[in-house]
């Protein structure tokens, strides 16, 4: 079965793989760390002789498996090839990042930490090299009536029934792509500052100077998922956003109250001019 290989990047922490539930993820390298003397590969740390601990191996390694929702199935220290299965789960660590299941997860912040240096200088640290290789079903042998069908593709009819299906794929293919962002609670708080934004232009000039920059930062702040919708400090934004619109809404009401009143006002006095003006003609006639 041919198959598909995955250069793995230090500086992409979260990568989603396309690897069926059940069919298996194979990775091949090692990267030698010059701040400790450390060899890592996907599933396992060694430590040479003249390392401070002396030679010693930890089962860590640079995947972190479960969170990516695999199971480690099989590992070769001496040729660093270590596989993998994925489970079908989803991987807790891809949920986290907003990634599809399942993904490789690199370990090297917590290795970092462990070492109390910053992600950037522990990778920085290491050389070598890491790949993955995944499994790519053949396509199936091409028969008669394959055949056929790909003669009626290519007619007159086959066509215009083809941009059809194409048009009602991609309609039906939106609308899942819209209900999946609905069920997405960063959607929420991105559709609650999208309506605050569009709410904007007509409110009160100092309201409008006082939120434009927040808002800003708001938009901001939700598109990088720097605060998860699902926690508590991501219910304090969405609270205080709701307050915001509802202020908004209630400004703009009474401005446009005021408006009307004003213009109402006019009216009735231009009414009671235009009364006395006739008063004033039908006593002189």
């Amino acid at each position: 079965m041919p198959t598909q290989t995955i250069a793995i990047a230090l500086d992409q922490p979260v990568q989603h793989v396309d690897v069926q539930a059940g069919d298996s993820i194979t990775f091949h390298g090692v990267y030698h760390s010059s701040y400790d003397g450390s060899d890592i590969d996907a599933a396992t740390m060694m430590w040479p002789e003249g390392a401070p601990g002396g030679k010693s191996v930890d089962a860590g390694g640079l995947i972190d498996f479960d969170g990516g929702g695999f199971h480690l199935s099989a590992r070769d220290v001496e040729k660093h090839e270590v596989t993998a299965i994925s489970t079908g789960h989803e991987g807790a660590a891809c949920a986290a990042a907003h990634v599809a299941s399942p993904c490789v997860v690199l370990r090297t912040a917590p290795q970092a930490r462990s070492r109390l240096l910053t992600s950037a200088e522990w990778t920085k640290s290491l050389m070598g090299g890491m790949k993955a290789e995944i499994s790519v079903p053949e396509p199936a042998p091409v028969s008669a009536a394959m055949e056929q069908a790909k003669g009626f593709a290519t007619s007159p009819a086959g066509i215009g029934l083809g941009v059809g299906i194409a048009i009602f794929a991609v309609a039906g293919a939106l609308g899942l792509t819209l209900r999946a962002r609905k069920k997405d609670p960063m959607f929420g708080l991105l559709s609650i500052v999208q309506r605050i934004e569009a709410k904007l232009p007509t409110a009160d000039p100092a309201m409008r100077a006082a939120l434009g920059p927040a808002l800003v930062k708001a938009r901001k702040t939700v598109k990088e998922g720097r605060v998860d919708a699902r926690s508590a400090e991501g219910m304090r934004l969405k609270q205080a956003l709701t307050h915001v619109e509802a202020k908004l809404d209630d400004s703009t009401a009474q401005a446009r109250a005021a408006k009307e009143q004003e213009a109402n006002d006019e009216l009735l006095i231009e009414m009671e001019s235009a009364l006395e003006a006739a008063g004033e003609v039908h006593q002189r006639a």
